[in-house]
């Protein structure tokens, strides 16, 4: 299924780009959700995961090479180990790109998706409802409530969610 629903053109840029990186990494979040699954609103942000890792070590700069060879521009923004936040721009445009390393595994496998130059890797609804990460991902020194919707999808989760990521 081509990406369409709430990706900008950029944002489909950059994920072609990027669907032949090695390591293969993962869409989730909410462009996973607009973009391949319930097409229904925009998204500001890609969230790459690559699970079963703990490190990104040289990810980023091979993405940052992979986008700069497509003359898009690069900025870094925030970093660490495990987490990498990047502006990606061109002439009309700039996405966020969260470039996360995910050590725990995942409740289902992520789905193949067909780009126009491609394929990638895209977790399910199902993956990004119930897994706890997807509420704690977000780099910030508060934590965050649970949605009201998880209650019914997971009322196991935790009330309160911890974030993953430490930002220096």
């Amino acid at each position: 299924m081509p990406p369409e629903g709430g990706l900008s053109p950029l944002q489909r840029r950059i994920l072609a780009v990027l669907s032949g990186i090695e390591p293969a990494w993962t869409l989730s979040g909410g462009g996973a959700l607009c973009g391949f699954h319930l097409m229904h609103r925009t998204t500001r942000d890609l969230d790459l995961f690559w699970h079963g890792r703990e490190r990104l070590d040289q990810l980023r700069q091979l993405v940052v090479d992979q986008l700069e060879g497509e003359r898009l521009e690069v900025e870094m923004l925030h970093g660490a180990a495990s987490f990498q936040r990047i502006r990606v721009s061109d002439a009309r445009e700039a996405v966020i790109v969260d470039l996360v390393a995910d050590p725990l595994g995942t409740v289902e496998p992520p789905v193949t998706m067909t780009l126009a130059a491609g394929a990638i890797q895209v977790d399910t609804v199902h993956e990004i409802l119930v897994t706890p990460r997807v509420f704690a991902r977000w780099p910030s020194p508060i934590n965050y409530p649970r949605p009201a919707w998880c209650t019914a999808v997971s009322p196991h989760l935790p009330s309160r969610l911890e974030p993953q990521v430490a930002i220096p």
